[in-house]
């Protein structure tokens, strides 16, 4: 067992364990980055960066808070998707989209209608929602230089999709109201045809989202995880009681992360469990939080927890690595691309955590 020493700027304030073969230290440390806190920022991780999207425009910063690059631009309401050498730039309610490689706009996309949505693989492939009169969506399919690769109409409201990393597929998420119950469609297309390959609605089920991870796709459901095979058939699901969901985390592309809620029915506070479930359905691992969870950032086999004023990482099967307690209310966490660095996002500051 090698004792970790987890550290904030020069003070211990932790201690733990870890079983590895390899002996090595973790050690923590973390230096503060002044943010406004009246500006509603998005705070996501590019290459070695961090990017900060908001009124201002697009900025990516090192971990010391150095400029990197900037792309100014004038969104109201920035959403932003990061995949790989990818940034996807979207203005919600509004009609432009901006997609950025290695720091520089590589594509630059106008709709003429506002857009509702948008999604990114990890090769630049990007799908923009837009609202259409007559139907409840309009979803274009473009590849990194820009050129529409697919174009479909919805006459249901468009949850989730998702572009296959093989750039060949794409999958529908939708909320279908024909049966009078609350239910999710999942439509499958082949990106060089209109006609689905297949598609499965799922019965008083409602979906919030859909990953490809390889040849499968998983949707994630109030009640259920769903797996289907390469053939958009349905090969397993995983049920979970009403109301036991209470959040999950699926930006790994090894397995997906769901949060419990097993004082649910009670009038208790909040007990969550992390749950670690692979791409084929079975339950790999799991963590008892004891509190809950407020902030949830996965990459590969590395799970990142914040819990109250308390880090937790943990590996894929649930185990700690190592936790401390910070000095501030956690809102947000993300692992940076090298799984050795953490941003810690709290109200008014960015912090990073180096992990060696």
């Amino acid at each position: 067992m090698v004792t970790l020493s987890i550290m904030i700027g020069n003070g211990v304030l932790k201690s733990g364990f870890m079983s590895i073969f390899m002996e090595k230290d973790l050690v923590v440390s973390s230096q503060g980055i002044d943010i406004d806190a009246e500006e509603k920022s998005v705070f996501n991780i590019y290459k070695n960066d961090i990017i900060i999207s908001g009124k201002h425009g697009v900025e990516a910063i090192d971990k010391n808070g150095n400029m990197s690059w900037s792309i100014p631009v004038s969104f109201s309401d920035i959403d932003m998707n990061v995949k790989n050498d990818y940034a996807l730039a979207v203005d919600k309610g509004d009609k432009e989209a901006i997609l950025i490689h290695n720091g520089q706009v590589k594509t630059n996309v106008k709709t003429q209608e506002t857009i509702i949505m948008a999604r990114l693989n990890n090769n630049g492939y990007f799908a923009l929602i837009t609202e259409e009169r007559g139907y409840k969506g309009r979803l274009v399919v473009y590849n990194p230089e820009g050129t529409e690769l697919f174009t479909n109409y919805s006459v249901n409201n468009i949850i989730d999709v998702d572009i296959s990393n093989d750039n060949k597929r794409i999958a529908i998420c939708t909320l279908d109201p024909g049966s009078g119950k609350v239910s999710g469609c999942i439509t499958f297309y082949y990106l060089n045809s209109e006609q689905p390959y297949s598609g499965v609605l799922l019965e008083d089920t409602l979906l919030a989202s859909i990953k490809f991870y390889k040849n499968r796709l998983i949707a994630v459901g109030d009640d259920k995880l769903v797996g289907f095979n390469s053939e958009g058939t349905k090969d397993w699901e995983l049920k979970f009681e009403p109301g036991e969901i209470a959040g999950f985390n699926v930006d790994s592309d090894n397995m997906i992360v769901i949060i419990t809620d097993e004082n649910r029915n009670r009038n208790f506070f909040s007990n969550n469990i992390v749950k670690i479930i692979d791409p084929n359905g079975k339950v790999r691992g799991s963590y008892n939080a004891g509190a809950r969870v407020s902030a949830l950032s996965v990459l590969d086999d590395v799970i990142a927890l914040g819990i109250k004023r308390e880090v937790s990482i943990l590996n894929s099967k649930g185990d700690i690595i190592a936790e401390t307690e910070f000095s501030k209310d956690i809102v947000e966490l993300k692992v940076f691309n090298n799984k050795r660095d953490l941003l810690i996002v709290s109200r008014n500051m960015l912090d990073v955590m180096q992990i060696k």
